[in-house]
C-alpha cells in the first residue's frame, strides 16, 4: 500500500538535507558552517545510534559513509511512519463512517 504522507514525508526530509549540502558545500561558507550544515540532516539519527551504542561506529566513517548508513534508514522510518499516520486515519474514518 503506497502512502502519501510517508511520501511526503521523505521528500520533504531529501530537499532539507539537499538544501544543507548545498550551504555545506558552498565555497563561500566557513569550516564551522561547514561542519553545523553537514552534520543538520543526521545529527539527531547519530545520536541515538549513539545512545544504543553504535556510536564508535560512526566516530570512524566519513561523511559520505555517515549519510549512505544513515539517510536510508530515516527515509523507512519516515515512510512508515507517515503509513502508519495514514492507515490511522483511514481506520478512524471508515469506523465514524461517512460525514453528513
Amino acid at each position: 500500500m503506497k502512502s502519501k504522507i510517508g511520501l511526503s514525508f521523505c521528500i520533504v526530509y531529501l530537499l532539507l538535507t539537499a538544501f544543507c549540502l548545498y550551504i555545506a558545500l558552498d565555497p563561500m561558507t566557513d569550516n564551522k558552517g561547514n561542519f553545523v550544515f553537514l552534520q543538520l540532516p543526521i545529527g539527531f539519527q547519530v545520536s541515538a545510534f549513539n545512545a544504543i551504542g553504535l556510536g564508535p561506529l560512526f566516530d570512524r566513517l566519513s561523511w559520505t559513509q555517515a549519510y549512505s548508513l544513515v539517510v536510508p534508514v530515516t527515509l523507512l522510518l519516515l515512510y512508515g511512519i507517515g503509513w502508519l499516520l495514514s492507515s490511522s486515519i483511514h481506520s478512524i474514518k471508515t469506523r465514524n463512517g461517512p460525514l453528513q
